[in-house]
């Protein structure tokens, strides 16, 4: 369909009694185009850190966090090879739908220029990314119960450590941490940090302890090396600042150990618009939904400073 020449309420009668399916195609999709650059355009880290993982239905779901392979063996001649073994670190799952309608009438339509053909769904693409990144955080904040009935954070998983500020020796105390983890078969694993996910309030810190060239913190010398330096990302996010300003994570490199997955409904990783013209009330109706769901793989790829114990 051509609008080209049209008047503007030309266009808005044609959305709306326009007998041909053309001119209702057009309009969705404009509105899913504009749903997915909503969602794309959120400045949300959280996939930067996590691993999103395919779901094929709403049932629970048992995530299996494959530790280290065990260690070869030396083989002698003629010798058997013995079965190797994967830790497993299982925990639970369940894809939620989230989800929201959006009503708008005609005369609405028409006293908006059009403009909220575009701006709605894109704005509910953005809502529909925060919302998955706000569950993210919710997460770790509430540090759950895993399947081992131990907290997230927790002195027995070797990942809660003792209370500092951001300095050279708590990163690298915490790099080593990471380093010197065990799998549940206690074979050394060798976590990789990847970055610190911080309060926003600590980020300027973090930033500065991860360029500068001397050694930042009480108690070092104005000549001290700095030996994280350039060693590691930074991720910052207020929500984190809405629980708890002072503590700060370590986050492993997730291609590595699965700490935090993002589960996706047949691996579906963007939201859902449906497009709906009101019949007795002329108007537009939009819903839009996303089904997905973080959870903990395994506590071995995200570390917790409680911070500052001053």
């Amino acid at each position: 369909v051509d609008t080209r020449g049209m008047e503007r309420l030309e266009v808005v009668g044609m959305a709306f009694t326009h007998s041909s399916s053309d001119f209702p195609q057009l309009l969705g999709d404009a509105s899913r185009r504009a749903l997915l650059q909503g969602y794309q355009e959120v400045e949300e880290t959280f996939d930067q850190y996590t691993r999103a993982v395919n779901v094929s239905d709403f049932k629970p779901t048992n995530l299996v966090g494959l530790g280290a392979f065990s260690d070869l063996d030396i083989v002698p001649e003629g010798g058997e090879y013995k079965q190797g073994t994967f830790s497993e670190q299982s925990q639970a799952m369940k894809i939620v739908t989230y989800g929201k309608l959006f009503t708008i009438t005609r005369q609405a339509i028409i006293n908006d220029d059009l403009g909220v053909f575009g701006d709605v769904p894109r704005k509910m693409g953005q809502a529909a990314r925060r919302t998955l990144a706000k569950a993210v955080f919710d997460l770790i904040n509430s540090n759950p119960v895993l399947a081992d009935g131990k907290r997230l954070f927790h002195a027995d998983h070797n990942n809660l450590l003792p209370a500092a500020l951001i300095s050279t020796a708590s990163v690298s105390a915490m790099q080593a941490a990471m380093r010197l983890q065990k799998d549940s078969d206690g074979n050394l694993i060798q976590v990789p940090m990847r970055g610190l996910l911080t309060p926003v309030a600590l980020s300027g810190l973090a930033k500065t302890v991860r360029t500068a060239q001397y050694a930042v913190g009480a108690g070092v010398g104005s000549n001290d090396p700095n030996i994280v330096r350039e060693t590691f990302e930074v991720w910052d996010d207020g929500r984190l600042d809405a629980k708890d300003a002072k503590a700060w994570c370590g986050i492993s490199n997730p291609a590595y150990v699965d700490g935090i997955v993002v589960g996706y409904l047949d691996g579906n990783q963007t939201p859902y618009l449906e497009q709906h013209q009101g019949f007795t009330v002329d108007g537009v109706a939009w819903k839009v939904r996303l089904d997905a769901a973080p959870a903990i793989a395994d506590y071995r790829g995200i570390y917790k400073n409680p911070g500052n114990p001053a």
